[in-house]
């Protein structure tokens, strides 16, 4: 009888492999190290492409993901972007809030709601009413200009969103019309014009 030797890893195989410390990564879920986790807790809205060491990402931009440090343990949701530097634009710390695109709707009512409560609408005609990340709606921002507004999308990740956004924008506040612009920025950078 003779020894083969391609046989398949056996149960407690892979149960080696996790002892030795390498992480088990589910579909949409990121990890990231305890030191970028700290940053991210604290409020730092972003996860920059190198802080994943050599994990490629694999969830197409403008997937929700779930994002642990490297003991498992939830540091928040976001949204994963692979047009920029950024892999990952942070939405939510609670990991139990779903990121989707009744979430990103709301946020845009209590946006408005906020500038409601210090501006008047009747007289101010010109208001930025989303401001990205501060609103909590990474990448996007909205101005008002009298009865038209423009969203600024900077990154394709967001584009999913941008139908229940001008939903709620529509809803809030009919505007004559919602003026799109895709700030987008390649990875690579801009090429210099001319010859």
């Amino acid at each position: 009888m003779t020894a083969r030797s391609d046989r398949r890893p056996r149960a407690n195989d892979r149960g080696s492999r996790r002892r030795s410390g390498a992480p088990i990564v589910r579909r949409q879920t990121i990890r990231i190290s305890h030191e970028v986790a700290r940053r991210v807790r604290s409020g730092h809205p972003w996860i920059y492409r190198e802080a994943l060491k050599n994990r490629v990402l694999r969830e197409p931009p403008g997937t929700a993901v779930e994002v642990l440090d490297w003991d498992g343990e939830a540091v928040g949701r976001g949204i994963v972007d692979g047009d920029t530097a950024i892999s990952v634009r942070m939405v939510t710390r609670d990991p139990g809030q779903v990121v989707d695109a009744a979430l990103l709707a709301d946020r845009v009512r209590s946006a408005i709601a906020l500038r409601r409560r210090f501006f008047d609408f009747t007289r101010l005609e010109c208001l930025r009413l989303v401001n990205a990340e501060s609103d909590g709606i990474p990448a996007v921002a909205i101005d008002r200009y009298g009865d038209y507004l423009v969203a600024q999308f900077f990154t394709s990740a967001m584009l999913p969103y941008a139908g229940a956004i001008y939903d709620a924008l529509e809803s809030e506040l009919s505007p004559e019309a919602i003026y799109e612009q895709r700030r987008f920025r390649p990875l690579a950078g801009q090429a210099p014009q001319g010859g």
